[in-house]
């Protein structure tokens, strides 16, 4: 009887019996997409503290910076009518600020009979300071108060006070710098107020003693033309007067070239840092609405802004930046017809003062949108017991803008020191501002919150920070011509002294 040899494959049969079902892998998959989703949020959330709190050292240090420029001028100014002038903007955060303060001896005492005009400048977001040289203090400064104390914080009166309290109270300012910059990777702007306070050293010692008169005082009233000593050769915008530069010994001509050199440094760190956060801007788009765009037909706005965006990044001259914010302007100013139509019923009827005075609220409207969500955020990721301290509205800002001119740099006998508007033609009344703060409060942008119109506000608030920062982009390039400038002339004088 033959045998039959079966060989059996043992390590096939083991295979099949250590296999998976499809019910066992579909469930092993969504296991992992929880961890794995677990862990990214865990991961994002740790790396979305990590870039706030390096944002927020940044701007701190920045504005601390401003502080300290503040602090020391503020503390040795010579408070005067005549010799101060305070310029707003209409949109209560530009200003031009100009005032003369004593020099300072090498012991810190003031020197009172030689002082030195300081302006300080903001406009785009670019704080700027000159005094013996002209430089950007800051790219993000959102706005600088500087009040003048005339009551105690408590309310208390201060004639049931002490002279030398009296005085110091009345002598003492109290300045808040806010600065604005962007969280990268984030769709939100990290605000920041630097807060200090100081005593202005002749006004108390003017105060606590009545019969002292400073050597300035005495001159002035001797003579209408006062020589003062550490005159700048500057102009206001940061230019050199060539003529002045005539004057100057070889070695004074030396260090003006080296601070101007210094100077083109800084605005080149500056710029590297303005295109940081302009890359850093988020266009409002996600991958999914990116590839819909890549199928449709004709460039849409989410394309434009991230184009724009790129452009405005990579731009070097000042002509560059302003074509790139030419056409997201028209973009987006199309838009804001819609956005405004939306918000307020009847906004196509308004007269063209209305408009004026409408796109005023609608831009404090559209801010405070943004900011409000900014502190809710802040208060969610807050820490248990710790203090966050909320950004102001822009409404509440205009409101204390209107108000706070009697607060702000009175003289002895309580009059206001005189304010210019630069846009002084009749716009800032007090009927056109109530007008600004009824279209605020009757303006609705709830409708900017409906998932369905998500994608499309993205991107306009995404256009709207890119022309912001190009502002800012275009004052810092001009800065920039001016120190470059300030460099060839002090060669054209050390050559034409050879």
């Amino acid at each position: 009887m033959k045998k039959k040899i079966v060989f059996v494959d043992r390590k096939a049969n083991s295979y099949r019996k250590s296999g998976f079902t499809l019910v066992e892998v579909m469930v092993a998959f969504f296991i992992c997409v929880i961890v794995f989703s677990s862990v990214f949020m865990i991961w994002s959330r740790v790396q979305h503290g990590i870039v706030r709190s390096t944002t927020r050292q940044t701007l701190l240090n920045e504005l601390r910076n401003v502080s300290n420029y503040m602090q020391n001028d503020f503390k040795s100014i010579n408070f005067d009518e005549d010799t101060f002038k305070l310029t707003e903007g209409s949109d209560g955060k530009s200003f031009s600020l100009t005032f003369e303060k004593f020099k300072e001896a090498e012991d810190g005492k003031l020197l009172h009979d030689a002082v030195q005009k300081v302006t300080y400048e903001l406009k785009n977001s670019v704080l700027t300071r000159t005094a013996e040289k002209h430089q950007v203090l800051s790219v993000h400064c959102d706005g600088v108060s500087i009040k003048r104390a005339t009551a105690d914080a408590s309310g208390i009166d201060l004639e049931n006070f002490d002279e030398d309290f009296k005085a110091g109270r009345e002598a003492k300012l109290d300045i808040e710098i806010t600065g604005k910059k962007p969280i990268p990777g984030i769709r939100e702007d990290l605000y920041y107020v630097e807060k200090t306070s100081i005593v202005m050293r002749n006004e108390y010692s003017k105060k606590v003693n009545k019969n002292y008169v400073s050597t300035f005082d005495l001159i002035k009233k001797e003579s209408d033309e006062l020589v003062k000593d550490g005159s700048t050769v500057f102009f206001p915008n940061g230019g050199i007067d060539p003529e002045a530069l005539k004057v100057l010994s070889d070695e004074a001509l030396d260090d003006l070239e080296k601070t101007q050199k210094e100077m083109v440094d800084m605005a080149k760190k500056q710029l590297e840092d303005i295109n940081k956060d302009i890359d850093n801007t988020d266009d409002g788009r996600k991958w999914y609405q990116k590839i819909g765009d890549f199928f449709t037909s004709g460039e849409q706005g989410g394309e434009l802004v991230s184009r724009c965006k790129n452009e405005l990044k990579n731009a070097e001259t000042v002509e560059d930046v302003e074509k790139v914010k030419a056409e997201l302007k028209t973009w987006s100013d199309d838009e804001e017809i819609m956005h405004k139509s939306k918000s307020y019923t009847g906004y196509d009827r308004l007269s063209d003062k209305d408009k004026e005075l409408f796109q005023v609220a609608y831009d404090m409207k559209v801010q405070d949108r943004l900011i409000k969500k900014t502190n809710e955020k802040m208060a969610e990721e807050a820490e248990e017991g710790e203090t966050v301290e909320k950004q102001q509205l822009s409404i509440d800002q205009y409101k204390e803008s209107l108000n706070g001119a009697e607060d702000i740099f009175k003289d002895a006998k309580g009059n206001i020191i005189t304010v210019q508007n630069s846009d002084n033609d009749g716009s800032n009344s007090a009927a056109d501002s109530q007008r600004v703060i009824e279209f605020y409060e009757q303006m609705d942008v709830a409708w900017m919150d409906e998932p369905e119109y998500e994608k499309d506000m993205n991107v306009y608030s995404a256009a709207k920070s890119l022309l912001a920062q190009a502002d800012t982009k275009i004052d810092v390039l001009k800065t920039k011509k001016i120190y470059d400038e300030n460099i060839k002339l002090i060669a054209d004088e050390r050559e034409s002294r050879k």
